[in-house]
């Protein structure tokens, strides 16, 4: 098996699409919480959206409690760095999109021949893994891997990713 990505700033924003808005992108994270109660110091916080509350609202929180990195929606993280509240945390701004926009994004990059597409779904506490396309935009392979699992990068040969650093 080859060597397992360090998870850092810089990584989750290219894995999500998303951009460094404030902070260092060379940072370490220590793991990943989506809850500000059970948030360790060191960790990335990710702001999701729940049918109750916005996650995004809590990380100023989540800075304050010692998250070393923060995800957030388009548009939200500026106002975090600016306002100072996210004076220790690298601020990453995602595509505020849905597991099912996801999950129908997966067939158009299929039909448009793309090789590998990752869904990092944080509902069911997993990664989705979609490789192979086919003509009619589906995948020869689609993976489930929960946490202590690992999966080769096919664009990287030899590096491999453990789905804990990621969830």
């Amino acid at each position: 098996m080859g060597s397992e990505i360090r998870l850092t700033a810089e990584w989750v924003a290219a894995a999500m699409t998303g951009r460094i808005v404030g902070g260092d992108g060379r940072v370490s994270l220590a793991g990943v919480s989506i809850d500000t109660r059970s948030l360790r110091a060191g960790q990335l916080y990710v702001g999701i959206r729940g049918d109750r509350f916005d996650g995004a609202d809590f990380a100023g929180a989540a800075a304050a409690a010692g998250a070393a990195g923060l995800v957030v929606p388009r548009g939200r993280g500026a106002a975090l760095v600016s306002g100072g509240q996210a004076a220790t945390a690298t601020v990453i701004e995602v595509a505020d999109t849905s597991l099912a926009e996801d999950r129908k994004l997966a067939k158009i990059y299929g039909g448009s021949g793309i090789l590998s597409y990752w869904i990092v779904n944080l509902v069911d506490d997993c990664l989705e893994v979609y490789r192979g396309p086919r003509p009619d935009g589906t995948y020869w392979e689609e993976r489930v891997l929960r946490r202590g699992e690992s999966t080769d990068i096919a664009a990287l040969p030899g590096v491999v990713v453990a789905v804990d650093e990621i969830l």
